[in-house]
């Protein structure tokens, strides 16, 4: 059990529950260190979060957009002209590259090569429709393995055997 918790209080309460029952003093120490006290960004509150709302809410995808694209315009497989689009994100209706350009005014002898990233973003049922920021799937989890692998695991590596 790793109990996670947003305040002091709150992880003496675990504690004191039993949750860390059995373990070394010195790692509850390492554990209480690690909690995000008054951080509702932290990524350890935001996978509480999305741990506890998994079990008692509906998570539906809220949008799904294409970002950071390498368009190659090909003729004859040589490419006749590269459009970058970075940092932005490109959805469906948008205009193209910033340029509007009518798709019947594009050569047909030309081929596009799309190579991009996708992003997609989360939200609870009961907040789809409120004025929350839906939760960007893939860099959430980004941010939490990457707390994860470089900071939790190896201060539980002396005490592994």
């Amino acid at each position: 059990m790793f109990p996670v918790c947003q305040s002091q209080s709150a992880f003496d309460d675990q504690v004191r529950r039993g949750r860390l029952a059995g373990v070394p003093e010195e790692v509850v120490d390492v554990v209480r260190s690690m909690q995000p006290f008054d951080s509702h960004e932290h990524p350890l509150a935001l996978l509480d979060e999305l741990y506890n709302a998994d079990k008692h809410r509906d998570l539906n995808l809220a949008i799904s957009v294409a970002s950071d694209m390498d368009i190659l315009h090909l003729r004859n497989g040589e490419v006749v002209m590269r459009t970058i689009i970075g940092g932005e994100e490109v959805r469906n209706g948008a205009i193209y590259g910033g340029v509007l350009i009518a798709l019947e005014a594009v050569p047909s002898d030309l081929q596009l090569e799309v190579v991009g990233r996708a992003a997609a973003f989360i939200a609870f049922k009961d907040h789809a429709n409120q004025e929350d920021e839906p939760l960007p799937v893939v860099q959430t989890l980004e941010e939490i393995q990457d707390l994860l692998v470089s900071s939790i695991l190896p201060r539980f590596k002396s005490f592994i055997r």
